[in-house]
């Protein structure tokens, strides 16, 4: 039988004795042949029973530890996406624009953020037009005249680049995944600025003169077109050189008289458009 893993010579041992009379040379024999026939030793095993509890642990931290650890960095990721998409100006949304009369038009973005173009000062505008108030008090992220050097900005919802356009200035505003061309400033006599306006490309929406609304309009097909600077009984002076309301407004295929000084734009509302007047007539924000 065995003792210990040891044959002995079919001798059943009642005590450690009969380990003494086992030859010393087939004893060493025995020793040798252990690990040759499967049986490792004490050594040997501690090392196996070690690799495999470090081989087990390894797997509980892969299925466990690892995805909890996971977890915060995963959340992370998905708010800085979010926070990223929040923040582009070309994800769809909500543009209002606001009309104040004259050229002045306040651009308010999905985020709420707003932008006024041509906010005049005192009884005229900057190029001289004679108006019979005070520009109204109204709270804006940012101010910008289409009669000055242009300038940009930028916020969460709403990007403004401006370019020069002759004596004035052209800004794209992006915001709500729309395009929005604004060009509040023409003299008598202004040429429309085809370099500045090539750059870009089809609007979607262009805000500029009502005398200047054709030419362009042609040019660049954009899908919504909103006329300004046209006469406004009780805001315009009778000295103005400007075009009358109703001869903007007649005469046009595709046309809305609004009934509000506001304009609700998105992408969805808009699509299909081409050319589509959105005429304030003489409403304004007072």
């Amino acid at each position: 039988m065995y003792v210990n893993g040891l044959l002995c010579d079919g001798v059943e041992p009642a005590s450690p004795a009969p380990l003494a009379r086992l030859d010393a040379v087939r004893l060493s024999a025995i020793l040798i042949r252990w690990p040759r026939e499967g049986r490792p030793s004490v050594g040997e095993a501690f090392k196996m029973s070690f690799m495999s509890c470090r081989h087990a642990f390894k797997r509980v931290l892969r299925r466990i530890a690892a995805p909890l650890l996971m977890q915060p960095l995963t959340a992370l990721t998905a708010l800085m996406a979010v926070g990223q998409a929040a923040a582009d100006p070309l994800r769809p949304g909500e543009v209002m624009l606001d009309y104040y009369g004259h050229g002045a038009v306040l651009v308010t973005a999905p985020g709420g953020e707003r932008v006024m173009f041509d906010r005049w000062s005192g009884r005229a505008d900057a190029d001289g037009t004679p108006l019979l108030h005070d520009f109204p008090a109204v709270t804006a992220d940012h101010s910008l005249s289409t009669a000055a050097a242009p300038t940009s900005w930028e916020g969460d919802r709403i990007r403004v680049t401006g370019s020069g356009a002759g004596e004035g200035s052209l800004y794209l505003v992006e915001a709500g995944g729309m395009r929005i061309v604004v060009w509040g400033r023409a003299p008598a006599g202004t040429s429309v600025p085809a370099a500045a306006l090539a750059r870009y490309g089809r609007p979607d929406v262009m805000v500029l003169p009502a005398d200047l609304m054709d030419e362009v309009s042609a040019r660049l097909r954009p899908a919504i077109v909103v006329p300004v600077r046209y006469r406004i009984d009780g805001l315009t002076g009778a000295a103005a050189q400007l075009p009358q309301a109703e001869a903007v407004f007649a005469g046009r295929p595709y046309r809305t008289r609004l009934v509000k000084p506001r304009l609700t734009l998105t992408p969805e509302w808009m699509d299909g458009f081409e050319r589509h007047i959105q005429f304030f007539d003489s409403h304004y924000v007072k």
